[in-house]
Formats: structure tokens, C-alpha cells, sequence
């Protein structure tokens, strides 16, 4: 059984009817306003306007579903698949297009709607997608989330735990800063179970051609793949795009098969996620975004002795 987020469109009147859809029983998804983006039909797989919606096909009965900012920002609505994918009519929007046809079957007794910082949240439980779906790997994490809102419980430490991690991504912001900040995170990553070899090009003095850390991943889980890594200490709003540029230049330069760029930032702004999406497009390459608690999260799972050594 898998967990999948959705994330939103940015119209609230279309995230309002989605959330109607949901309460009849259908889960929709968008990017599906023409018949060629229906994926029931083989020929239509591999196109440029669907090849990003193949996820939608591993979707399986009795996973779950979870719309983040549905009904509105920082909601979230969840409920289990009773069916594989469909395509359908869709529903019009207040523009006039037709769209998220894209659709699966629910089970209405057991949609949920909650917020996603609620004190029923188990923190490890991502619903900060940085894309446009994501899959939630703590499956059992999210089970419990769901007993906690049916019981009315707290999830254990979720209140001392989220405040604390944006607190460390603070600290760690402070005490490393620039090419520290790169050594620092270097370190993290050689502990990712297949990483063979961290490269830290922004060490040398020279340029690095938008490239901070180079990450080479050996024959698991993945075979000779490599990920260059775009490093950016910020407070705050990171609103600047040139991050976004930097690392089409890594990837570029490098033959990547991947990017990543790492921001202490507490927000990202619209422009950021937009760019990111937008070079993912171009390059047909994988970039993901670390900011914020995740940064934190990322130390502490793969590095926390880093956090008892003094900054160096």
C-alpha cells in the first residue's frame, strides 16, 4: 500500500473544487484538459504532455490519497483509492477549461480533512510536497497520523519536534555559512546508503560552474548516477532564481542525472518553484528542492554527530 501527496493548483476557486469532487467521491488530478492526456490509452503514454502523469498509473487500490492545501492553504484532505485510474469529463473551471480529468474512485467514509500541522501529524510525515506529487514513504507513520484524528489524540512530541527542527536549520544557518555550509552538508551526504563519492568543486578556489557538491552514487540503489547539488544559506523568504540557473549550468557542465538545491530558507518563493519547474521541463532531469526543517531532517537522519561538533 503507498501514500501519495498531491499538491494543489494555485487558483483557491479550483482547490475548492476539488475539494467538492472528493466529497462525491472522485480524487482528481489536473494537467488533463485534452482526450491525448488520457492515460487508459497506450499510445498516449509517452508524450510530452503526459510523461509526467505516468506516475498516476502505479496508483493502486487501497493506497491513499492526499491533497495538501485542499480546501485551502495548510488543509489537507485524505482519503483510500477504491479504484485504479480513469479519465472522464473533468471539471470546469472558473476560467472556462475543462481539466482534472484525471481521476480515481474514493471511499467517502473515510475521507478526512485535517490540517497538516496539527497536533495529530506525526512529524515525520512529509506533506510539503516540492513537486507536483509526491509519495509518503513513512506509511505507517501516516496510518497513525489517521488514528490520532480519528481518536482525537496528539502525536507523540509533534509540538516540541517541528518548532525544534526549524530552530536547528536556524542554527545551522548561523554557524555555516558559504563554502562552510558546503563542507558541512558534504559530510551528510557520504552517509546516504549509495554514495560512493562526494566531490566539493566550490572548495578548490577556482569556479564551479554553478556546481557545489558533486554526489556519485554507486551500483545501489541506483546504478552510476550523479547528482550535482546547489548549496544556498538563507533566512527567511528565498526569493531569488539564481540558484535555479546555477544548477541548469552544474547540471549541464557535469552530465548530471539529477540536481539539488539545498536552501536554509524557511519559505520559498513562487517564482523559486515555478523556475525549478520550469528547468526540470527544459532539461528532462529530476531537480529536488531540501529547504527549511528539511534541511535539519536530512543532518539528523544521516549525520547527527555533525550537530556535537563545533563549527569549523
Amino acid at each position: 500500500m503507498a501514500v501519495w501527496a498531491f499538491l494543489p493548483p494555485e487558483d483557491q476557486a479550483e482547490r475548492r473544487l476539488i475539494s467538492d469532487s472528493l466529497k462525491v467521491g472522485k480524487s482528481r488530478f489536473g494537467w488533463s484538459t485534452e482526450d491525448v492526456n488520457d492515460l487508459t490509452q497506450p499510445e498516449n503514454h509517452w508524450t510530452n504532455a503526459n510523461k509526467k502523469q505516468m506516475f498516476l498509473l502505479r496508483v493502486e487500490e487501497d493506497d491513499w490519497i492526499v491533497h495538501v492545501n485542499v480546501p485551502e492553504h495548510n488543509r489537507c484532505m485524505a482519503a483510500r483509492v477504491v479504484s485504479t485510474y480513469g479519465f472522464d469529463e473533468g471539471i470546469q473551471c472558473p476560467d472556462g477549461r475543462i481539466d482534472f480529468r484525471h481521476r480515481f474512485e474514493i471511499d467517502t467514509t473515510e475521507l478526512v480533512e485535517f490540517h497538516r500541522r496539527g497536533p495529530a501529524v506525526v512529524p515525520k510525515v512529509n506533506l510539503y510536497p516540492r513537486q507536483r506529487h509526491h509519495q509518503i514513504k513513512e506509511v505507517d507513520a501516516f496510518h497513525e497520523t489517521l488514528k490520532n484524528l480519528q481518536g482525537g489524540k496528539t502525536a507523540n512530541l509533534w509540538l516540541e519536534t517541528d518548532p525544534t527542527l526549524g530552530r536547528l536549520t536556524e542554527l545551522i544557518h548561523e554557524y555555516y555559512r558559504s563554502k562552510k555550509l558546503e563542507a558541512f552538508l558534504a559530510k551528510a551526504f557520504r552517509n546516504v546508503p549509495g554514495v560512493e563519492d562526494v566531490k566539493e568543486p566550490g572548495q578548490q578556489g577556482g569556479p564551479d560552474y554553478g556546481t557545489d557538491l558533486i554526489v556519485h552514487y554507486g551500483p545501489r540503489p541506483l546504478p552510476n548516477v550523479t547528482l550535482v547539488v546547489q548549496v544556498k544559506s538563507y533566512e527567511g523568504l528565498h526569493k531569488d532564481i539564481g540558484a535555479v540557473e546555477e544548477i541548469k549550468t552544474g547540471i549541464k557542465r557535469h552530465d548530471a542525472d539529477a540536481g539539488m538545491i539545498v536552501t536554509t530558507a524557511e519559505q520559498i518563493g513562487k517564482d523559486v518553484l515555478k523556475a525549478i519547474e520550469a528547468a526540470k521541463e527544459s532539461l528532462g532531469v529530476p531537480i529536488e528542492l531540501l529547504a527549511s526543517r528539511d534541511v535539519s531532517r536530512f543532518v539528523v537522519r544521516y549525520a547527527p554527530e555533525l550537530l556535537f561538533e563545533p563549527p569549523s
